[in-house]
């Protein structure tokens, strides 16, 4: 059955199918690996560049790629535009970069500046990398079968984590319990922070908020994968993924979830069936005490009031201080204050809003090119994306939460966040240069 939604793909020849397939293996672990981003040892100089499972596994990716494990044919010329946009990108970032160890007197905005081109440099390999797969209705659906696997275990973790039933300290207790050591890992075994039934971080990383994007771009994928078919299995999956990504706490992630739910069932009126457990979730949630998660439910109604400054968690003063920066230093608006240099500013380490983490530590020039993309992408997944267009949708939302958080840059609190989000349009792109000429 879920062979028959790429039915009309018209696959590329035999020939780049069997030389792609050992990227086409490692990029399946690599999506796998996002099911569990807690450093798994503590190695390096800094809990930010303690490895994941999904650092371990890019470096193979990417240097399969770079040894001809790929298809020409694969890159099409809506993956060729994008990378030459986050080309330029990158290099504008180098120029930060070059401008904070210059410039700085602060050697953490140099670490950090290092790490941050790092992890541009290794994204903008990424998305080429899987620009050139060969896709196949084979590899469709196993591609698919993994971010079901995946959105599973990250709405399993988050769940399990909340409840108490995995406590958040026995996920970390192979790594250093100091908090000079663990930076913000130690979050985990902390009660004063999270209590005895633990909040719903899961095993995706330290801050809730990752957990929640990271499901609403799972179930964007999930939906443009599967062309957003109606089954009682997807209903459920649905299901749990809503109710995962209330209880992660993550206000912009989960109102995210909302709004491209809701935009997907107006595209498509068969979605609608699923509104009704849906909805009838929402309104015991929000409509009665449940004890246990009370409290979440407090915090989540704060969403109807976002503008309330209470509500904001201290960000109108973070924004005011790093505003207040870019005004006493003209010069930083036009080139930025450097790559890194937010880290010092205030105790929060970055500005919490993506666009203006971009204009402080790029410029003018960084803030345009990063705006540049994210308009040249919506308008290439509005124009050629099919169906409900999903991944357009969830653009759309994670754009207007990335005014609350560092959605889209390397920031170490949302780890290979961005990977996945490039995985995502890199794939789409090439289903949609894939489909019979009818089909555009």
């Amino acid at each position: 059955m879920v062979a028959r939604l790429y039915s009309q793909i018209i696959p590329l020849p035999p020939a780049a199918i069997r030389r792609t397939g050992p990227l086409f293996i490692v990029l399946c672990l690599y999506i796998t690996a996002h099911s569990f981003m807690i450093p798994i040892a503590a190695v390096g100089p800094s809990w930010s560049v303690w490895p994941t499972l999904a650092d371990i596994v890019i470096v193979p990716l990417i240097g399969i790629a770079i040894l001809g494990f790929r298809s020409s044919s694969a890159l099409t010329s809506l993956h060729r535009r994008c990378i030459r946009s986050f080309g330029v990108l990158l290099g504008i970032a180098l120029f930060a970069l070059l401008h904070t160890i210059v410039f700085t007197t602060e050697r953490e905005a140099v670490m950090y500046g290092l790490y941050f081109f790092y992890r541009f440099t290794e994204f903008f390999l990424l998305f080429w990398a899987v620009s050139q797969v060969a896709w196949s209705t084979k590899r469709l659906t196993i591609i698919g079968w993994v971010v079901d696997i995946v959105l599973l275990i990250t709405c399993a973790g988050v769940l399990l984590t909340f409840f108490g039933i995995i406590p958040l300290s026995n996920l970390v207790a192979h790594l250093p319990q100091s908090p000079d050591l663990a930076g913000p890992w130690v979050a985990y075994p902390l009660k004063e922070k999270f209590p005895d039934d633990g909040r719903g971080v899961g095993f995706v990383g330290y801050n809730h908020a990752y957990a929640g994007v990271q499901i609403l771009a799972l179930v964007a994928l999930r939906c443009a994968l599967t062309q957003s078919r109606v089954t009682m299995g997807g209903i459920l999956l649905l299901m749990i993924a809503v109710v995962s990504s209330f209880v992660t706490e993550s206000r912009a992630g989960f109102a995210a979830l909302i709004f491209f739910l809701a935009t997907q069932f107006a595209r498509n009126p068969k979605l609608l069936v699923a509104a009704i457990p849906l909805v009838l979730t929402a309104v015991v949630m929000f409509g009665r005490d449940m004890g246990a998660v009370s409290e979440t439910v407090s915090r989540q109604q704060t969403i109807l009031s976002a503008t309330d400054g209470d509500n904001l968690s201290g960000r109108p003063d973070i924004w005011r201080a790093y505003t207040e920066v870019l005004l006493n230093n003209p010069s930083f608006i036009l080139v930025g204050a450097g790559l890194g240099a937010s880290y010092p500013v205030t105790p929060n380490r970055s500005c919490h809003m993506t666009p203006l983490q971009y204009l402080f530590e790029l410029g003018l020039v960084g803030f345009l090119a990063y705006w540049f993309i994210v308009f040249q992408i919506a308008l290439l997944l509005y124009r050629f994306e099919s169906g409900t267009k999903p991944l357009f949708f969830a653009l759309v939302a994670l754009q207007v939460a990335s005014f609350t958080m560092e959605t889209f840059y390397p920031i170490p609190y949302l780890g290979h966040f961005l990977g996945l989000c490039l995985f995502a349009i890199a794939v789409s792109f090439s289903i949609s240069q894939l489909r019979l000429p009818n089909r555009h």
